[in-house]
């Protein structure tokens, strides 16, 4: 700033502060206020209570939006079950007319499954190990380069 602490002594000026009154103190303010009548006080809690529901709103949408997408996976989750059930029963079928024994079916859908457990559990084990939030402890592929750089 250029200039003397004079140069503003004649220049119209305002200070400003907040604070907080609590609800059963506000007659330690409205004391203040009859006191120094150039003191001007703004109340702020219905602007905070107005943002407060319009949030409350946002909220109560999101949580509606998030709802319907849970019901619609679910129901997708069942037709997609009773699809393979169906699918299945058909292939079970077919292997029973070429001569199957049930012995045969029964093993071939158990390593079926536990061949995509091991897929999904595998995927999600390495998910989690390599893609966490770059601010934890392990090591992050996102922030390294490679996922498997560190073993090297």
């Amino acid at each position: 700033m250029q200039g003397t602490e004079n140069l503003t002594n004649e220049v119209p000026h305002a200070f400003i502060s907040s604070v907080y009154v609590a609800p059963n103190k506000t007659s330690t303010l409205q004391k203040l206020l009859r006191d120094y009548p150039s003191v001007s006080s703004i109340n702020l809690t219905p602007l905070i209570d107005k943002v407060k529901g319009v949030l409350d709103r946002g909220l109560r949408a999101v949580q509606g939006v998030f709802s319907f997408t849970l019901i619609a996976a679910i129901v997708l989750l069942l037709v997609s079950i009773e699809t393979a059930r169906r699918q299945r029963a058909k292939e079970v079928a077919t292997l029973r007319t070429l001569g199957a024994s049930k012995r045969f079916i029964v093993n071939a859908t158990l390593t079926e499954f536990a061949f995509i457990g091991s897929a999904v559990g595998l995927t999600c084990s390495f998910t989690g190990t390599y893609c966490r939030h770059p601010d934890s402890s392990a090591t992050v592929w996102l922030n390294t380069g490679h996922p498997f750089q560190h073993m090297a």
